[in-house]
């Protein structure tokens, strides 16, 4: 009997069976990849009459398959803030000439050391996990003969990181100040910040914080009474950014005034007094010798009640949601005095 063998393939072929008893033929200790198969020779086995057998063969071969499939390396992405997909890359390699491809359900996905998924027709969406964390994955194949491979190389991704939001504290003259609320990411969360003239974000975009683990932050160099727009966003361990947060936005407090303009008024308990229209100010608050005598939108007041050729201090401050502007330079006038009497 000769084994026909193509490829690597190979084994060891035996005859059991003694008298005239059908003989069996096994072909053990089969190695290597290929096909395997036999043939008898004439003469192999004769009848009592001395007949012998013609020969026989080749026979069906069997596909010989030893080889393991090849677990290239995974593609690994995070696709939400608490899910990662894990997509394969095997191949059954052909060897000695044949390959019986791959299992209906040749994958096992393994996270952290810890087999999640097996007998995984393709692709595998590993859910639950927290944000921004990271997570390390392989995974091993088989082929259609349970010829099982090692574990393909490691790849570590993170999940995407939730939008942070932030909020501004009260604004002085040139700077405003404000706080990072991470939204339920890890305190290692990077975020960035930037500031505009508009909503639109598209007049002097300004960064305010570059990357890093900061929770708060200041814009310098602001102009008094005006108002900017501020957003921020987080990026993941891998640097995926996030999408922009809400925008928030609020006014610098209003610039110090100057001196206000006091004119003596012909009434000499009265006096006029003026001042310019400041940028961001909402209302104005009027001191005489340190007292307010006025609050509101206007820019002009008539002081009233005065003492004739009396000396007076006046001056503002400029007023509007995020505070009050330091008190301006003072103004100092008389009142005019009294008509004399006349003498009959």
């Amino acid at each position: 009997i000769t084994l026909n063998k193509t490829g690597t393939a190979n084994g060891t072929v035996t005859v059991s069976g003694t008298g005239t008893a059908s003989r069996t033929v096994t072909i053990s200790n089969i190695t290597g990849d290929g096909t395997l198969g036999i043939s008898i020779a004439a003469g192999t086995a004769s009848d009592i009459a001395g007949n012998t057998s013609a020969a026989v063969g080749p026979s069906t071969t069997f596909t010989v398959d030893n080889t393991a499939p090849t677990a290239n390396v995974p593609t690994v992405t995070a696709i939400s803030n608490d899910s990662i997909k894990i997509e394969p890359n095997a191949i059954d390699p052909t060897t000695g000439g044949v390959a019986v491809g791959l299992h209906a359900t040749p994958y096992t996905f393994n996270r952290d050391g810890v087999d999640i998924a097996t007998n995984q027709s393709g692709a595998y969406t590993d859910t639950g996990l927290e944000v921004n964390t990271a997570y390390t994955y392989k995974y091993k194949a088989k082929d259609k003969l349970n010829n099982e491979s090692n574990y393909s190389t490691e790849i570590t991704r993170y999940t995407l990181a939730n939008v942070p939001s932030l909020s501004l504290d009260s604004g002085k003259q040139t700077t405003i100040s404000g706080s990072i609320n991470l939204e339920g990411n890890p305190s290692y969360t990077e975020t960035y910040v930037e500031r505009a003239d508009d909503i639109g974000f598209t007049s002097n975009v300004t960064m305010v914080k570059d990357w890093n683990v900061d929770s708060t932050f200041t814009a310098d160099g602001l102009t008094p009474g005006k108002t900017y727009y501020f957003r921020v966003k987080s990026r993941n361990g891998d640097n995926i950014e996030t999408a922009w947060s809400s925008i928030v936005s609020k006014v610098t407090i209003p610039a110090t005034p100057n001196a206000p303009t006091v004119t003596a008024n012909d009434d000499s308990t009265k006096m006029n007094i003026s001042w310019t229209n400041i940028e961001g100010a909402t209302e104005y608050i009027l001191y005489r010798d340190g007292a307010e005598i006025y609050r509101g939108n206007d820019t002009s007041y008539e002081d009233s009640g005065l003492a004739p050729n009396a000396l007076y201090v006046y001056s503002l401050k400029a007023v509007n949601e995020s505070g009050e502007s330091p008190e301006g330079v003072s103004t100092v006038r008389y009142t005019r005095g009294n008509n004399p009497l006349a003498i009959v």
